[in-house]
């Protein structure tokens, strides 16, 4: 019996392409593959996206707090608190800004008794100074505090501000801790100024640290 070449040529195709492991489509490396099913499989639970929030707004502060703390102290080492109130009044918010910057977050210091405008709380910061007053008030011990805001796109992190020491009632406390050239120095500089009449210890602010939900998780990965 005569077989035709056309016969045995589709003949031939189907048997490498089904009963002899070749595939005429591109195959994908294992790795590869492996890689992409571990990835998609992976995912990130609501308590890791805040531990990692919690950790980078703890580092934000910190190395914010160093910074202004230590450009003030030498700039009343240089002169005086009076001095140091205008340093504050044209650099503050800048330092504050830049260190946002660097860490890709919005950074903030807030306060019920503020004395720079741009502290002033939004709706929502209003909101938790209100209560972390009422928790100081009752003697509670006050802790960071981390929610989504945003429809959870985004990441708010708070963390108190304390009086830290004598240093800081040259210009935050009583009448008789402000001598005269200072406290014309911050009416001049703040004439709205409320941060005043403080007390070593005393609740004073919150650091507020805003943060991309999405930025965060990209760094779990």
């Amino acid at each position: 019996m005569k077989i035709s070449i056309t016969f045995l040529f589709c003949s031939l195709m189907i048997a490498l392409s089904l009963g002899c492991g070749f595939s005429t489509e591109k195959r994908i490396p294992k790795a590869l593959l492996e890689g992409l099913d571990q990835r998609s499989l992976k995912k990130i639970s609501e308590a890791e996206i805040l531990n990692a929030a919690e950790r980078l707004g703890d580092s934000v502060t910190l190395l914010a707090q160093k910074v202004l703390m230590g450009k003030l102290i030498e700039k009343i080492e240089e002169g005086t608190y009076a001095s140091a109130v205008g340093f504050c009044s044209q650099n503050a918010q800048h330092i504050t800004d830049s260190i946002g910057k660097v860490f890709s977050v919005g950074l903030r210091r807030i306060s019920l008794k503020n004395r720079n405008e741009s502290n002033q709380p939004s709706a929502l910061e209003q909101n938790l100074l209100e209560a972390y007053e009422y928790s100081a008030a009752e003697g509670q011990q006050l802790t960071t505090n981390l929610q989504f805001f945003h429809g959870e796109d985004s990441i708010l992190y708070n963390k108190p501000i304390f009086l830290p020491s004598k240093l800081c009632l040259n210009c935050h406390g009583s009448k008789e801790d402000i001598d005269k050239l200072t406290d014309a120095a911050i009416k001049e500089q703040y004439p709205l100024d409320k941060a005043h009449a403080y007390k070593v210890g005393d609740f004073r602010g919150l650091w507020s640290v805003s943060m991309s939900k999405r930025q965060l998780v990209k760094g779990l990965y």
